[in-house]
């Protein structure tokens, strides 16, 4: 089980490293991340740390993901003013992601989660899982097989419990530490895709 898991985690992550080897006709809409990850790992790995540079950063992420902040200077803003923030995701400190994820705009209160869990795993991969609705969708399913009763879906926006589920499953499959979280997130997300659409379909 373990190795045929392993196996077909290192089969989606190759295609989607192999996404600019395909011809024209091959390439379909859903290979956009691929291009969309090699723009946003340019620009995540420059050390600046001031206001225009995470304003870019901010915008790339919102557009090439649809995570939806229609304010993004807002958003920015509010990174802007969190204190050491790039000493503190190097440090995997989990709790940027709630600072991040609560913003203020218009005098209403946003939440933006997914964004904040994308925004800190593009700084830093190896300590950051992303949460989508396709990887909760999948990890809810594995954990229903392998763990039942040991998931809450109710908890899944506590980025503290996502993590440490996608850990636990790590461990139960025995994947190796190049495993997480990039590739991990690029399977899960996948199962959680054609989960989804298997719904639509029925």
């Amino acid at each position: 089980m373990n190795n045929t898991i392993k196996q077909e985690i290192d089969s989606y992550y190759n295609e989607y490293l192999n996404i600019k080897s395909k011809t024209q006709d091959q390439i379909t809409t859903d290979d956009r991340y691929s291009f969309a990850d090699t723009i946003l790992k340019e620009e995540f790995e420059n050390p600046k740390d001031d206001l225009s540079h995470i304003y870019k950063k901010v915008v790339l992420l919102n557009s090439l993901y649809s995570t939806n902040i229609y304010a993004t200077f807002d958003v920015s803003l509010n990174i802007y003013k969190i204190a050491d923030f790039r000493k503190r995701v190097m440090n995997n400190d989990l709790s940027l992601v709630n600072e991040i994820r609560k913003n203020t705009i218009s005098g209403k209160q946003k939440n933006f989660y997914s964004f904040a869990t994308k925004y800190c795993h593009h700084h830093n991969p190896a300590a950051f899982p992303i949460y989508d609705s396709f990887v909760e969708g999948s990890l809810i399913k594995y954990f229903s097989i392998i763990f039942p009763d040991k998931i809450q879906k109710s908890k899944m926006k506590d980025y503290f419990y996502f993590k440490k589920k996608i850990d636990s499953l790590a461990k139960e499959w025995q994947l190796p530490e190049d495993f997480l979280y990039t590739k991990i997130d690029k399977y899960l997300w996948k199962k959680g895709k054609e989960i989804n659409s298997q719904k639509k379909d029925i």
